[in-house]
């Protein structure tokens, strides 16, 4: 995770709920790395990563590691679920990029926000692959989206295509003058899904 520290601080505080974190090390852009202190508010869904010494204004990297538990094959992050598939600032006006990585069995499809980069064999085990997607843009963590399964899919291009989303895209994008801003849309019929639609 890039971090930019505006004003110098001993502590981080994500959200978190339901994951456990191993360990959290920040990186300075000199190189300057330290290992924080982890301090759990289960009430409050959040942990703080407390460090020895104070973090000065700069860019860090903070790297975390944490297991958890995925309940559901498709995600559905509003307004505040992203802080149970990591510790992240899951309100909406706080807004990053993600590089998602999915480890799913080989017969599974999996799917995210952006196209995918690269697909291979996970750690030379025949019955596992990785998948690693290309950067979303700017975006509030509850447009976060991975779906895993068996799904059939049918494709389109063009505003000619099978289904009205294909239709629909072209459409307000030329009529607000605002081009859509990844690279394609997936329809995804999720049987038993909370909500009746999800626009991430």
């Amino acid at each position: 995770m890039h971090l930019k520290v505006k004003e110098p601080t001993s502590s981080i505080v994500l959200y978190a709920t339901e994951l456990e974190v191993n360990n959290a090390t920040v990186t300075s852009t000199s190189n300057d790395e330290q290992t924080g202190k982890i301090d759990y508010d289960k009430e409050g869904e959040r942990i703080a990563i407390n460090f020895d010494k104070t973090l000065e204004t700069d860019d860090y990297e903070l790297a975390l590691k944490f297991v958890g538990e995925i309940n559901n094959p498709s995600t559905q992050f509003e307004l505040t679920d992203c802080r149970r598939a990591f510790p992240c600032w899951d309100e909406p006006n706080f807004k990053a990029t993600f590089h998602i990585t999915l480890i799913t069995p080989k017969n599974l499809r999996a799917i995210s926000n952006m196209t995918i980069k690269s697909e291979d064999e996970y750690n030379n085990d025949k019955e596992w692959k990785i998948t690693k997607f290309d950067r979303t843009p700017i975006m509030s963590t509850y447009l976060v989206a991975y779906v895993v399964g068996e799904y059939d899919y049918v494709e389109t291009k063009d505003s000619n295509g099978v289904n009205t989303a294909a239709k629909v895209l072209p459409f307000y994008a030329d009529y607000f003058n605002i081009k859509y801003p990844i690279a394609k849309a997936d329809q995804i019929a999720i049987p038993d899904f909370a909500m009746g639609a999800m626009e991430n």
